[in-house]
């Protein structure tokens, strides 16, 4: 049955890159980019919290992602400014991103930052493509195909770069094919 399609103008895509590998016990955000539906994006790199000092760093995770301590330490933002900001920008939206890796890492920035956790919803991206592809076609089957095709077609478009602006483009752009808004 056919749905109500979401309003993407309500959702802005949220992608992190972290210290380490492994979810998020002891690894913290380096950068956060986010993406809104017009495919604008934000980025800020992280200056890690005292707190974090005494936590590991991955060296496969700097290779991955290419932000190294130093730079962080250079040109990242204190947790407390990236929590501001990203609060403001966020504000009135649901966040959406492909990972739970990622959310999880709001987390632990907003509590260096000294609060409960993130001040923004956020929902899980597979229920907000499947709610669009539902507003679509009328079959499961119809949804999943594009679904598919539209996570390919993203990724040849905005391919993934594990930097956390762009790959935050990648979930949007996905967003933006299913919702039938881009070619």
């Amino acid at each position: 049955m056919i749905q109500d399609a979401p309003d993407l103008s309500q959702y802005v895509s949220l992608d992190c890159e972290a210290s380490g590998l492994e979810p998020p016990a002891r690894t913290y955000p380096v950068s956060v980019g986010l993406c809104f539906p017009d495919l604008t994006t934000r980025h800020w790199l992280i200056r890690p919290a005292e707190a974090w000092l005494d936590w590991p760093w991955d060296p496969a995770a700097e290779t991955i992602h290419g932000i190294s301590r130093e730079l962080l330490q250079s040109k990242g933002l204190p947790v407390e400014q990236v929590a501001v900001e990203l609060a403001d920008v966020v504000a009135g939206r649901t966040c959406v991103s492909d990972s739970d890796r990622d959310i999880g890492w709001i987390r632990t920035l907003y509590r260096a930052a000294g609060q409960d956790g993130a001040p923004f919803p956020h929902q899980e991206w597979h229920n907000v493509l499947e709610a669009t592809a539902k507003a679509r076609v009328s079959s499961a089957i119809a949804g999943l195909a594009l679904i598919d095709d539209a996570v390919h077609g993203a990724r040849r478009r905005f391919p993934p770069t594990h930097r956390a602006d762009e790959d935050a483009r990648t979930v949007m752009a996905t967003l933006r094919l299913i919702a039938g808004l881009d070619p």
